[in-house]
């Protein structure tokens, strides 16, 4: 998990991979720290994107799918929630991006557009007040990249491959 900007104090565990930047303004990866300072302020790009590899700005983590959000990135883990290619995303898989302050929500859904989006995804989406975009994961990170540097408090989920 990287956490991109900081701004309070929050008590909480972070993996062993995340990464925080210190006062320098240096990003370091560090091992559960208790004290965490977040700054949610802007959602961070996504550097790069290929076959089966993602780089988000600031991070130095390579994800294959990954979760953004205002202020942070981590692994998409789909077995966390029994996510498959088909039906496809749920909803279980958009919360954590919801509750991290995603105003709007852009859905990769891989290279071939293999995996599926349900209409119940979209609808648990549109109930919560959330914009929703659903698109090749090309097309989403280009669309999700100009929204977050449109200052839009944007989120995703994007798989990289089929």
């Amino acid at each position: 998990m990287c956490h991109l900007h900081h701004t309070g104090v929050r008590r909480n565990r972070i993996s062993p991979l995340s990464c925080v930047r210190s006062n320098s303004g240096k990003l370091s990866p560090v091992r559960n720290p208790k004290l965490q300072f977040n700054f949610v302020m802007s959602s961070p790009e996504i550097a790069s994107l290929s076959w089966g590899q993602m780089k988000v700005k600031g991070c130095s983590t390579t994800y294959k799918d990954c979760k953004v959000w205002p202020g942070g990135s981590r692994t998409w883990d789909w077995r966390e929630t029994g996510t498959n290619h088909s039906p496809g995303v749920q909803p279980a898989d958009l919360e954590e991006v919801v509750k991290k302050g995603a105003k709007t929500v852009v859905i990769g859904r891989g290279m071939s557009e293999a995996l599926q989006v349900p209409a119940s995804t979209v609808d648990y989406l549109k109930k919560n007040g959330i914009d929703v975009l659903v698109l090749q994961t090309e097309k989403a990170v280009a669309e999700y990249n100009a929204l977050a540097a449109q200052g839009v408090k944007v989120g995703g989920v994007f798989h990289s491959t089929c």
